[in-house]
């Protein structure tokens, strides 16, 4: 059934004296029925919509058998039977009501909520003997979704990686709709592309629509999304909303850091030092790193040296680590040794540089004998000494 062919009850009901807001508590004036003033209330529409104003009508008629007139002094349409709750509209200074006369004031509201909602009418009411009366009526009212609903949820990723955004259409309506195209814009945000089509959505159906996103900024960002189909009346249909797109980065995104890192000499010449740097790459974040590159900078005194003069280590996943092996050339007693780090998070490169300290062989390192080198000769002299002596011995034995 079409939404425009809902029809939505009239609620006719009799308000009873309620309360009374100066004075003490006085019971209802004599009436044949018990009652003194009957209320109806009317809308303008049975088919309400957020954001559109409609109006509704109360009715406050004075029994034709009543032997008292009233003023009315205001009718308030709020949120629940409470005085102090929220107010949509209101009308004041409503005149005198005599038995058998009715007065029909007008409600001008706009609801922002959809579904089904009870609000009611308070209407205060004062008799010529000085006290006040004070009516509450429900009205029972149903604030229909004019077009498919959209949600719109974002893929976490760090701050300018291209994520995944995923819009949600949800049917609501009791009909299909059909010509579905849906659009989106942001000056802040990127599409690959901005606009997804659909040949029908039948009622109650939900479809989610896959746009691939970037945006500069790591923050909930306005984004215009436009939604035109085609109704069962053949009647061409748009609905735009302005979400927050959140594009914050995820608290604990994934990073390389080198621990462990240590520097030995292989060689010391004339051309400098060449030394070896292992150690491990380390992802401490919460999510994978891929295409980890470790290397040493080219820089004044330091420069990369075969065989090894970067190391690719690949995916590193969460709270992993992978070792490296890295080679460099040394000059000029250079002390220390920038090693370069390149990964890409979700897709963005990222870059870090760390300097390793490395303290060089001096003069008096190089000059300085190798005691796992002067032990064998110094033991073979002492062999050929003891050999000397035990001879002389034997010899004078002889003589």
């Amino acid at each position: 059934m079409n939404l425009r062919s809902n029809s939505m009850a009239t609620i006719v009901a009799v308000a009873l004296l309620t309360s009374v807001l100066a004075g003490p508590l006085l019971a209802a004036p004599a009436a044949a029925d018990g009652t003194f003033v009957s209320v109806t209330v009317d809308s303008s529409t049975d088919q309400p919509v957020p954001e559109s104003e409609f109006a509704v009508t109360p009715t406050l008629r004075n029994a034709d058998d009543s032997d008292e007139s009233y003023v009315v002094d205001s009718v308030r349409l709020r949120k629940t039977a409470a005085r102090s709750s929220k107010q949509y509209a209101e009308r004041t200074s409503l005149g005198r009501l005599d038995p058998g006369e009715t007065i029909r004031p007008n409600l001008n509201v706009t609801l922002n909520e959809t579904g089904a909602q009870t609000l009611y009418v308070h209407a205060e009411l004062r008799g010529f003997d000085g006290d006040t009366r004070r009516i509450v009526h429900p009205l029972d009212i149903t604030v229909q979704q004019p077009h498919p609903q959209l949600e719109v949820s974002t893929e976490e990723a760090v701050t300018g990686a291209e994520r995944r955004m995923n819009v949600t259409v949800a049917n609501g309506l009791n009909d299909s709709v059909r010509q579905v195209k849906l659009s989106l814009a942001s000056e802040s945000i990127e599409f690959r592309e901005a606009d997804r089509v659909a040949a029908t959505l039948g009622a109650g159906e939900t479809r989610t629509f896959t746009f691939a996103a970037t945006a500069d900024t790591g923050e909930k960002t306005p984004m215009r999304a436009v939604l035109t189909y085609t109704d069962p009346d053949g009647e061409r249909r748009r609905s735009a909303e302005t979400f927050d797109a959140d594009f914050r980065p995820p608290e604990n995104p994934g990073s390389i850091d080198l621990t462990g890192v240590s520097v030995e000499s292989d060689e010391s010449g004339a051309t400098g030092d060449r030394v070896s740097i292992s150690g491990s790459a380390a992802n401490l974040g919460g999510e994978r790193v891929d295409s980890v590159v470790v290397s040493v900078v080219d820089e004044e005194n330091v420069a990369p040296a075969q065989p090894q003069p970067e190391y690719f280590v690949g995916t590193v996943e969460s709270s992993d680590f992978v070792s490296f092996d890295l080679d460099a050339r040394l000059t000029n007693n250079r002390t220390e040794i920038p090693v370069r780090v390149r990964y890409s998070v979700d897709g963005v490169t990222q870059e870090t540089t760390t300097t390793v300290s490395y303290e060089p062989e001096t003069a008096g390192d190089s000059d300085r004998p190798n005691r796992s080198g002067t032990s064998l000769p110094l033991f073979g002299g002492l062999v050929v000494v003891l050999a000397v002596v035990v001879g002389a011995v034997l010899w004078r034995r002889r003589e």
